[in-house]
């Protein structure tokens, strides 16, 4: 695959050589700056499984229930993979996701201690759906971000998008409502981590109008931080339901701090807004118009490594 406007040079791991970035993205229109060290960014696939069925998803199996797990995630394998990465190679980010990784809570407390303990000063994010949101306490101590997503403001219609029977009755989320609205709730002290991830859908939130309601709503729950994507066409239903980037700057009270440029490949933009209740958050919107470009991105897939999420496999 051909990547357009974006130097690329190699790192040589696990005995191959593999692509990393030259340069930074753009910031604010200036020129590109040179990176000297070279990184890459590690993400981590507990499972293939997820209890939801969103129609953009491409990285996921449907279960009815987490007896329906048959992917088994490989510790040992996980370790030697961690291993021979430190000391070797920068790690920008670290990043646990899915399917659903809250599937796998005993695996993934042991792999977030592990890195943890090789990459102490790492940025760690979970990516999840957010159907265990009452389990997070036992591993928040251990990331500095929980990225949940969250689709639509009202209950129901995120149901609707997560595809779920069960879900789709609204009673997993709200609940979910009742737990983050709790003076009780054990992770009220770390709000701050969270970040509510929001897919722009056709129907659904698809207008700066709707992007501000959004934020207000949510941001009632004590959440500052928001991502609003635009979908990425890895199939049909992302090419029918695909909202071009939304002009969130147009959003009274709005303010665009920052934009970043990757080539021709992707764009994101950083804001500050107050939403109508006076709360202060941070935005960001992303639009990808490469998303099978692997530069610089490492995939430990439930029992090997490999470069990308589609890519070859580099150990076994």
């Amino acid at each position: 695959m051909e990547v357009v406007g974006i130097a690329m040079g190699v790192v040589k791991l696990f005995g191959k050589d593999i692509p990393v970035r030259d340069e930074m993205c753009s910031l604010n229109g200036k020129d590109p700056v040179p990176i000297t060290s070279p990184y890459v960014n590690f993400y981590v696939r507990m499972t293939n499984c997820c209890l939801s069925n969103c129609g953009f998803c491409v990285y996921h199996k449907k279960i009815n229930s987490i007896y329906d797990i048959t992917d088994k995630f490989s510790r040992w394998k996980f370790k030697d993979v961690i291993d021979g990465l430190k000391d070797k190679v920068r790690i920008n980010k670290v990043a646990f996701t899915g399917g659903e990784p809250m599937l796998k809570q005993s695996d993934l407390m042991f792999a977030l201690q592990e890195t943890r303990r090789r990459f102490p000063k790492v940025h760690i994010t979970l990516n999840t759906n957010g159907w265990f949101l009452d389990d997070l306490h036992f591993i928040s101590g251990l990331i500095d971000c929980i990225s949940i997503s969250r689709h639509h403001y009202n209950p129901q219609k995120n149901a609707e998008i997560m595809g779920s029977t069960e879900a789709y009755t609204g009673s997993v989320w709200i609940h979910n409502e009742q737990v983050l609205s709790s003076t009780n709730y054990q992770l009220k002290h770390e709000r701050n981590k969270f970040h509510f991830r929001c897919n722009l859908i056709k129907g659904y939130i698809d207008s700066a109008k709707e992007v501000a309601l959004y934020l207000d709503k949510m941001a009632q729950f004590g959440v500052t931080d928001f991502g609003f994507v635009s979908l990425m066409k890895v199939n049909d239903y992302c090419k029918d339901n695909f909202v071009p980037p939304i002009d969130i700057a147009s959003i009274p009270d709005t303010i665009m701090t920052k934009e970043w440029k990757k080539g021709d490949m992707c764009r994101c933009q950083n804001y500050m807004h107050l939403t109508q209740h006076g709360k202060m958050v941070t935005i960001y919107d992303r639009v990808d118009d490469c998303p099978g470009d692997s530069t610089g991105t490492l995939v430990y897939d439930v029992d090997c490594l490999r470069l990308g999420f589609d890519g070859p496999v580099l150990t076994f």
